[in-house]
């Protein structure tokens, strides 16, 4: 009964651990509570139409704002699902595309370098974006082409990689 009865606090003891340490990865060093699996960064004019849509998103299809912050020059606004940005910059430019989607890789320069490589032999354009944002240094790299129509492949490390999000805040209540 005594080996039972040890066997039982250490089965409590791990799972107690285990479930502390699994706790910990989800909901304080990954602020999106969910795993990363990137994200859909659509353009819009202004923060007012990304308010104003988040505001029919809400009221349509029951998708809120989890959070809104600005990694410089861009202002981007989570929605509840996790996978959904709207976005738009502090200064409007045409140089690149209003829309992108955001892959969380390994190594983003290497996934950059292959993409390009892979678009061209494909007979498209391709080009990696030099550094923009503030405080990336190398873990977020932009690929241009036009494969796409209006948008483009961002690669950058897991959220939890990235460091802190920057001015996060909420615009809708």
């Amino acid at each position: 009964m005594k080996k039972r009865n040890n066997f039982l606090r250490i089965t409590v003891t791990v799972l107690a651990l285990y479930s502390i340490t699994i706790s910990y990865l989800h909901f304080v060093d990954n602020p999106t509570c969910l795993p990363d699996k990137g994200h859909r960064y659509f353009g819009v004019q202004n923060q007012k139409a990304a308010v104003d849509l988040a505001g029919i998103f809400r009221e349509e299809a029951g998708l809120r704002e989890r959070m809104t912050f600005s990694p410089t020059p861009s202002n981007q606004m989570l929605l509840t699902d996790n996978t959904t940005v709207l976005g738009w910059l502090d200064q409007p430019t045409n140089l690149l595309p209003s829309n992108a989607i955001s892959l969380p890789v390994d190594d983003p320069m290497t996934s950059a370098v292959r993409t390009v490589a892979k678009l061209k032999s494909e007979g498209y354009e391709a080009l990696i974006v030099p550094e923009i944002m503030a405080g990336v240094k190398g873990k977020l790299v932009m690929v241009t082409t036009n494969a796409f129509d209006n948008a483009m492949i961002v690669y950058r490390k897991n959220i939890t990689e990235m460091g802190s999000i920057p001015h996060q805040r909420m615009l809708t209540k």
